[in-house]
């Protein structure tokens, strides 16, 4: 019998293609669900295997390193998010992911 991994739901954040937070959701699942599309995207673009998703750029929430609040929404950038957790990941113009699903694969280095 194949082994199943259960797993506590990570926090998501997701970030508009100006690079701005605009919602928190429980889980990737909860993510994919209200973007219509999988979760294996957009956990591809939350690990750092795949830049964007659907058109958005999505991060796992770190609360050991960063405690995100309401307020954040529509102030908090995803550069600012990314420095604060010590990610090194890639991003790509505003206007190059507009009408794209999944842009991009790999980090900087």
């Amino acid at each position: 019998m194949a082994k199943i991994s259960m797993h506590e739901p990570k926090k998501t954040l997701i970030f508009n293609p100006a690079r701005v937070l605009i919602g928190v959701v429980r889980s990737v699942r909860a993510a994919a669900e209200l973007t219509q599309t999988t979760a294996q995207g957009i956990s591809n673009a939350a690990n750092g295997k795949a830049i964007t998703s659907t058109g958005y750029y999505w991060r796992h929430e770190y609360p050991d390193k960063v405690e995100i609040e309401i307020s954040d929404i529509g102030v908090l950038t995803l550069e600012e998010y990314d420095e604060m957790c010590d990610l090194k990941r890639s991003y790509v113009k505003s206007h190059k992911i507009k009408n794209k699903r999944v842009i991009g694969l790999g980090n900087k280095k």
